[in-house]
């Protein structure tokens, strides 16, 4: 079932649009606000993003410049209440996918929304997976359990060196050569505390980090025995 998110603030046409996707079978979440779309966003993914126009235009344009600045690549359809060339320019630039006039018929409104939802998606060939954690190490975006974590630059370096090496261990040593050694700004304990913060984004209130510690021996993301413990090979600094 698609996932929609419908931010309209006005009462009245928000119930017609809810009713209008549920009986075309979409799961709709609602808000009434840019504010309230952020929020939204920030725990969920959705298939498709409809805006009214009433939510206010300086705040659309600056939730659609925001969504794609953080890589968000879900089609977003501004709805406007009167059709004009320089507005329609506007936000198309801004990242919206569509632009149509609010006055639409429902019927034509539902193709539009299938039209989007059958262009090609996003590549997930090269999607990073350990258990509910999935990376895209293209866009940046990083989800737990299908909610989107917030994940700093450095940390999603870090991140994605490992669930690249899974079952491999690690020396912060090696880390650091093999990540940051070109950085003036970083040292031995960057790779020490940017994995204590992913623990911390990542993990779950109960059960094993998803960054195991073997103690003087290093760090890895895997799956692991205590026989396998003592035989895995280490990958220190300086090693190939």
């Amino acid at each position: 079932m698609y996932r929609v998110l419908l931010v309209e603030p006005e009462k009245g046409l928000s119930l017609i649009f809810q009713e209008l996707l549920v009986r075309e079978s979409y799961f709709v979440t609602c808000a009434t606000s840019e504010y309230d779309a952020r929020v939204a966003l920030n725990h969920d993914i959705f298939d498709i993003i409809i805006i009214d126009l009433m939510v206010g235009n300086r705040d659309v344009l600056n939730l659609c410049r925001l969504f794609r600045d953080r890589h968000g690549s879900t089609p977003i359809l501004v709805l406007s209440g009167h059709a004009c060339v320089d507005e329609a320019e506007a936000f198309l630039d801004a990242g919206a996918d569509e632009y149509l006039p609010r006055s639409i018929h429902l019927r034509e409104l539902t193709a539009h929304i299938r039209s989007m939802l059958r262009r090609p998606q996003i590549n997930t060939d090269n999607l990073l997976i350990w258990k509910d954690v999935l990376v895209n190490p293209t866009s940046g975006m990083v989800t737990k359990g299908g909610k989107i974590v917030h994940i700093q630059p450095l940390e999603l370096d870090l991140l994605v060196f490992l669930m690249r090496h899974q079952n491999q261990t690690f020396t912060a040593e090696a880390l650091w050569e093999r990540l940051w050694r070109n950085r003036s700004d970083s040292l031995i304990d960057t790779v020490r505390t940017h994995i204590k913060t992913l623990r911390h984004k990542l993990d779950d209130a109960e059960g094993p980090s998803i960054i195991t510690t073997f103690r003087g021996r290093g760090y890895m993301i895997g799956t692991y025995s205590e026989e396998w413990k003592e035989r895995r090979p280490v990958v220190q600094s300086g090693a190939p």
